[in-house]
């Protein structure tokens, strides 16, 4: 878990900055301006401006703040760019339409939005091949942001897309923050059932372990249908909670959820909104928003910018508007860059301004501070880092595509207005290293294994086999029939014949007509052919999951005429990969699931007919803790869960051209552990996946009932 820092800023320390800025300026003059000669460049603007009451008129007038300040900055020059805005809502226009015009225009280098995850995906991917920058202010959707980062095996090998946010990753933990510091130890979570929700709901799970809050529910509302936000906030106002983490990304749901609160709420829970409840129409419904906080991306209090915004307009800057003005400018200079640096693409000229020579200038986002930067890209100087409006303008050095640190604000609504009250940031200490993106924190809760014996005396092993299942079908499942062949090929290296492998999965996306690399199943883009030479004992489509227990029990049919063929003497392995929910394996697209009753059973069918020696479930689904918890108390079975039974699993590996997640970490893992560790400890194992399976705690159940895991070598199963 990273560790978040409260900031209690003084304003006074911000407002004497601002006067020290404002002493600082050169009053401009005519001859100064008749000298540069100007080159006037588009800028294209997708951001919201329906759907709130004032967002446009406040996203335009900060906008032309920006560019008159930028104009004026450049007025010294012998040359400079005047930025012109090309506007779009994002609410209304069709994005595919929209991508598809901009690509072909060579007058456009730079989109400024959207916010929306949904939207900048579909942007992302048509304009992929185009050169040109997308730099999105508000958009923190993990997922989204980690399909577009620069990764040695990915499609993306140069940056070309820009979010001014961190990902909800560290918003999620910033809430959980608010619940600690209140002395919460408890919490109950409420998204949409969107790309927006889908972080929070990945990732809070995650961090609640972490920080040592329980998380006792977690629900999903449809955003348009009020009786689901309704029934949502009952729920985890009937819940044991203390505190309810309210996600929401429109006024609309904020007002719903807060008219079921205040309704329903008889206990006294404090509702934490996220950053989507940061709305002027919040303000309009008054009767409702008094005293109603939350956390938000927002403007660095020590830049002055909040207090410049006040005194120019009598107000105090949306989240979206501190980003827009930053966006603003990393556009604007980057292209300054490109004038004097006629070589240079725009993203080649982002990545340099982003980079920096590591010297800090103070903040550049006002007339003066932009003076001096435009300055030292006219002498071809470079440029020193860059801290904005919102703090440094710093991004992953290997990843790019995120932005490495985000100030967030815990913000009230009172009296008809926003305050911004406390101000947090990450350090991001627990990331593998400095330069790593969010998503790859490090976990550092673990379970506490014992060092001892069981007592148990084993068969002398006389054979090994192995089930391995994909559960699901069809081509956006992608990475299952990926990680169980990954899995197969891994067997085979290590020795194990095909008539030891049960193989169970569909073929479905080998031939499909997405697939670029026809034939061919990779787990990543440059990786090897995963179904050369597989041998398919049944497809997902021709069974249910009550011919998986005929086949984990022995009973072979007309039906089932391959099952598993095994005795007291051999050791079992089974993988699984595939969705899971809590208590259940889904299977393809049917309503019948592999329930962790089912799972129960069968199991313990298997001891009490002495079917195997030792038995390890390795389960990939999310919340799959949930049905590895199945074997407890039977002997010699361990199982190994990806997720415990309240997270998620993470898929691996994005490819633009396939436009699907190519494999699974928990997976990946696994393989890459005991291709070169054969030998090691069960133990060994564990720590390095609970190191490397970022966003979930990977899971060990009933060891006490099957080996010391100190001492005993998984080689057992993995090496035939």
């Amino acid at each position: 878990m990273r560790s978040i820092i409260k900031r209690h800023i003084y304003l006074a320390l911000a407002f004497a900055s601002l006067l020290l800025c404002a002493c600082q300026r050169e009053a401009e003059t005519p001859d100064n301006a008749v000298r540069t000669r100007w080159t006037e460049k588009s800028i294209v603007m997708v951001t919201p401006l329906s759907g709130q009451s004032d967002m446009a008129a406040r996203m335009r007038r900060t906008a032309e703040w920006f560019t008159a300040s930028f104009t004026k900055s450049q007025t010294a020059l012998s040359k400079g760019i005047k930025i012109k805005t090309e506007w779009y809502d994002e609410n209304t226009v069709d994005s595919d339409s929209l991508a598809e015009a901009l690509k072909e225009r060579d007058d456009i280098e730079v989109v400024i939005g959207p916010s929306r995850p949904e939207m900048l995906d579909v942007m992302a991917t048509k304009l992929r091949n185009s050169g040109k920058a997308i730099i999105s202010p508000m958009c923190s959707s993990e997922e989204i942001i980690r399909r577009y980062a620069v990764t040695a095996t990915g499609t993306v090998k140069s940056p070309y897309v820009w979010t001014l946010t961190e990902t909800d990753i560290s918003q999620s933990e910033a809430l959980l923050t608010m619940v600690t510091t209140g002395n919460g130890k408890s919490v109950s979570l409420v998204t949409p059932d969107n790309f927006y929700g889908k972080t929070f709901r990945d990732w809070i799970p995650f961090q609640a372990t972490e920080m040592g809050v329980t998380l006792t529910s977690s629900v999903t509302y449809t955003e348009s249908d009020s009786a689901s936000i309704d029934r949502c906030i009952r729920e985890a106002l009937n819940d044991s909670s203390e505190f309810i983490i309210c996600v929401n990304d429109n006024a609309q749901a904020t007002v719903r959820m807060i008219k079921a609160s205040g309704e329903q709420n008889g206990s006294g829970k404090r509702l934490i909104f996220s950053n989507g409840a940061f709305d002027g129409d919040l303000i309009n419904n008054s009767h409702l928003s008094q005293s109603i906080d939350g956390i938000s991306a927002y403007a660095d209090p020590a830049s002055g910018f909040q207090i410049s915004y006040e005194t120019m307009y009598g107000d105090i800057p949306y989240p979206s508007e501190c980003m827009l003005y930053d966006a603003l400018t990393l556009a604007a200079l980057a292209t300054e860059y490109t004038l004097y640096n006629d070589e240079t693409s725009i993203n080649e000229a982002i990545s340099i301004l982003t980079s920096g020579n590591k010297t800090d200038a103070g903040y550049i986002w006002d007339e003066n501070g932009l003076t001096s930067y435009v300055t030292a890209i006219a002498n071809r100087q470079t440029p020193p880092r860059m801290k904005g409006a919102t703090g440094h303008l710093s991004f992953d050095s290997d990843a790019f595509t995120m932005r490495l640190s985000s100030i967030y604000t815990e913000w009230m609504c009172y009296g008809n207005r926003f305050h911004t009250l406390d101000f947090y940031t990450a350090e991001g200490t627990n990331r593998l290293s400095s330069t790593l993106s969010s998503w790859c924190w490090q976990a550092t809760h673990t379970q506490d294994l014992q060092n001892q014996d069981t007592g148990i005396e084993y068969n002398e092993l006389r054979d090994k086999r192995a089930v391995l299942v994909c559960a699901s079908k069809g081509w956006f499942n992608y990475r299952h029939q990926s990680d169980v062949l990954n899995m197969y090929q891994l067997l085979k290296r290590h020795g194990y014949p095909d008539d030891h492998i049960l193989l169970i999965c569909n073929d479905d996306i080998l031939l499909d007509g997405n697939n670029v690399y026809k034939g061919e199943i990779r787990k990543n883009s440059e990786g090897e052919n995963l179904a050369a030479g597989v041998m398919i004992d049944y497809n997902t489509d021709t069974l249910n999951v009550n011919d998986i227990r005929d086949i984990l029990t022995g009973r072979s049919s007309a039906h089932l005429p391959v099952v598993l063929n095994s005795d007291s003497t051999n050791n079992v392995l089974i993988y699984w990969t595939g969705h899971g929910e809590h208590n259940r394996f889904l299977w393809g697209w049917s309503d019948n699931h592999f329930t962790s009753r089912m799972m129960r059973d069968v199991m313990s069918e298997m001891s009490e007919e002495t079917r195997y020696r030792k038995l390890l479930l390795i389960a990939e689904p999310c919340m799959s803790g949930s049905m590895t918890d199945e074997l407890d108390g039977i002997p010699g079975m361990m199982g190994i869960a990806s997720a415990s039974s309240t997270e998620n699993s993470f898929a691996e590996y994005y490819d633009q051209e396939l436009g699907v997640w190519m494999s699974d970490r928990f997976t990946n893992n696994i393989v890459t552990f005991t291709e070169h560790e054969t030998k090691a400890t069960y133990r060994d194992l564990y720590l390095y996946l609970v190191r490397h399976t970022f966003g979930s705690h990977a899971q060990i159940n009933n060891y006490l009932l099957f080996d010391n895991l100190y001492t005993a070598s998984y080689d057992e199963f993995f090496t035939y």
